[in-house]
C-alpha cells in the first residue's frame, strides 16, 4: 500500500465586517476545480511547515497558522490494481492582512476571494465544503466570545418590559423573523431601554401581541446616519423596495425637528422562544437566524431549534461538540466489521450495502437511525435490520419525521380531500403555518380556499 499526504491552509481575511476566503483554481487536469492552497510534504518537513511553504509558493502570502485548528480528510486514490492506496489532506487555518497575491502559474490558474455562501456553491468536492464549514463555525464561535460576555453581563441586571404599538405589516415581519431591527426616535421613553429588556409589541389592527428581547442598541444623530450603517433588509425593507429606501421614509413617523432634538435608535430584537416556536420555520430560516446571530449552523432541524430557543431565552450560545473520532477505513468493510460509533453515510458504505442487498438499497431515515443507535454491532446485523425494516414498512403508511411537517400535512390533506389540487394543499399549508399552534392538517384549514 502506498499512501500520500498533503498539507494546506484555509485562509481568510476580514473586509468591511465581511469574512472572505482565499479560493484557488488549479491547472491542467484540475482546471476548473476550486479548493484551498495545499501540496505534498517534503522530506524532513512537519505538517505545519509544509502548509506554510505551499501557501507561499502558490499564492505569495506569508501566513501564521492558528494553534488550535486542524482538520483532516482521507479518501482512496483511484489507481488501477491498487485499491488500498489512500490520500490524506491536512488543513490549518490562517488570516492574512494587506498582502498582494503572487500566483504560481504552473500550479494555479486563478485566485479569488469569496464569502462563505459563495464558496460553498463553488467548491466541487464534498470534503472541501465540510472543511470550509468547520473553519467558518470555528471562527463564528471565536467571534461570539465577546457576545457571550456581554450577554452574561446584562443577565445579571434587572430588566424592564416596554410597550410599543406597531402597524400590521412591520408586526408580521417581526413575527416571521424578517425584521430584526426596530427604528425609533431616541426620546425619553426609548432612553430607558437597555440590552436584555423585553418589548411587547401590539398589532394596532387586531390587538395581537409579540414579546421580544433587546439584543443591541445603535444610537445615531439622524436617520440619514442610521441608514448608512445598519442593514436595511433587517429594518423592515424587502428586496422589492430596498432600492428606493430613504431616510425620508421615517419623516412620516418622526418630524425632522424631533429627530434633530433627540437623535434616533436602531433596536436589535429577537423573538422569545415561546413566540418563535409558535410558528412553523423552514430549516433554511433557522440556519439564517443562526448566521445572523453568531450561532453555530450545523446539525438537523431539531438541534437548530433547541440552540435558538436557548439563545432567545437565556442569551447563551450552545456550543457544538467538536470532539472528532478517528474514521474507520471503510474500504474493507465485511459482514463481520463493527459499525463505527461515528457512523456517517458515505459512498463506500452505500457500495457495500448495494453489493450485499442489491441495487434497490437506499439510506432511508429509519435505517440511518438504526445505524447511529447500534454502534458496536456488525454489518451483518445491519443487513438483517434493513430487511426487517423494509418488510415492516410494507402496506403501512409511511411515518414522516417531525422535521418534515410539510410532507405530513400535504399527505393528510389529500387523504381528506380526494381530487383536490396541489395548489389547494399548498394554500392551506401556508395558512396553517401563518398561525400559532401545531402544523397538523385540520378541516378548518379549508377556509384558506375561500379567500
Amino acid at each position: 500500500m502506498a499512501d500520500e499526504k498533503a498539507c494546506g491552509v484555509i485562509i481568510f481575511k476580514n473586509e468591511n465586517d465581511t469574512r472572505k476566503y482565499v479560493i484557488i483554481c488549479g491547472v491542467g487536469n484540475y482546471q476548473g476545480y476550486y479548493g484551498f492552497p495545499k501540496g505534498h510534504m517534503e522530506a524532513g518537513e512537519t505538517e505545519r511547515e509544509t502548509a506554510i511553504r505551499e501557501v507561499k509558493e502558490e499564492t505569495g502570502l506569508d501566513v501564521v497558522l492558528f494553534d488550535d485548528f486542524r482538520t483532516v480528510d482521507e479518501h482512496p486514490l483511484a489507481r488501477e490494481g491498487r485499491p488500498n492506496d489512500r490520500k490524506t489532506n491536512v488543513y490549518f487555518l490562517a488570516e492574512y492582512h494587506g498582502q498582494e497575491f503572487v500566483m504560481q502559474k504552473t500550479e494555479v490558474s486563478e485566485i479569488v476571494l469569496m464569502g462563505y455562501d459563495e464558496a460553498m456553491k463553488c467548491l466541487q468536492y464534498e470534503e472541501s465544503r465540510r472543511e470550509l464549514t468547520e473553519a467558518e463555525e470555528y471562527l463564528r464561535e471565536r467571534d461570539s466570545e465577546t457576545i457571550d460576555k456581554s450577554m452574561d453581563e446584562f443577565r445579571k441586571d434587572r430588566h424592564m418590559t416596554h410597550q410599543m404599538q406597531l402597524q400590521p405589516e412591520p408586526f408580521d415581519m417581526i413575527k416571521s423573523g424578517e425584521k430584526t431591527i426596530e427604528l425609533r426616535l431616541y426620546d425619553e421613553k426609548r432612553r430607558k431601554i437597555r440590552i436584555g429588556d423585553e418589548i411587547v409589541f401590539t398589532n394596532t389592527e387586531n390587538g395581537e401581541t409579540l414579546t421580544v428581547r433587546v439584543l443591541d442598541l445603535a444610537v445615531f444623530d439622524s436617520f440619514e446616519d442610521l441608514y448608512k450603517t445598519l442593514p436595511l433588509l433587517r429594518c423592515g425593507y424587502t428586496e422589492q423596495d430596498i432600492a428606493s429606501a430613504s431616510p425620508d421614509d421615517m419623516d412620516v413617523y418622526y418630524p425632522k425637528e424631533k429627530q434633530k432634538e433627540y437623535g434616533v435608535v436602531g433596536i436589535t430584537i429577537a423573538l422569545k422562544s415561546a413566540e418563535f416556536l409558535s410558528y412553523y420555520r423552514l430549516k433554511e430560516e433557522l440556519v439564517q437566524f443562526c448566521r445572523e446571530n453568531g450561532l453555530p449552523t450545523s446539525g438537523g432541524k431539531q438541534e437548530l431549534t433547541d440552540r435558538i430557543a436557548c439563545f432567545l431565552d437565556t442569551g447563551a450560545i450552545m456550543q457544538v461538540n467538536r470532539k472528532r473520532t478517528a474514521k474507520q477505513k471503510v474500504s474493507g468493510i465485511t459482514k463481520n466489521s463493527i459499525i463505527e460509533s461515528s457512523f456517517v453515510c458515505s459512498e463506500l458504505h452505500r457500495a457495500f450495502f448495494k453489493r450485499e442487498i442489491g441495487d434497490g438499497f437506499s439510506f432511508n431515515v429509519a435505517f440511518q437511525k438504526w445505524l447511529k443507535e447500534n454502534a458496536g454491532k456488525t454489518y451483518a446485523d445491519a443487513i438483517a435490520a434493513y430487511k426487517e425494516l423494509k418488510s415492516a414498512a410494507k402496506g403501512k403508511p409511511k411515518k414522516i419525521d417531525k422535521q418534515f411537517e410539510y410532507n405530513t400535512y400535504i399527505r393528510d390533506f389529500f387523504q381528506d380531500n380526494k381530487g383536490a389540487s396541489l395548489n389547494d394543499a399548498i394554500k392551506c399549508w401556508k395558512y396553517k403555518k401563518s398561525i400559532k399552534g401545531h402544523n397538523k392538517y385540520e378541516q378548518s384549514d379549508l377556509k384558506a380556499l375561500e379567500r
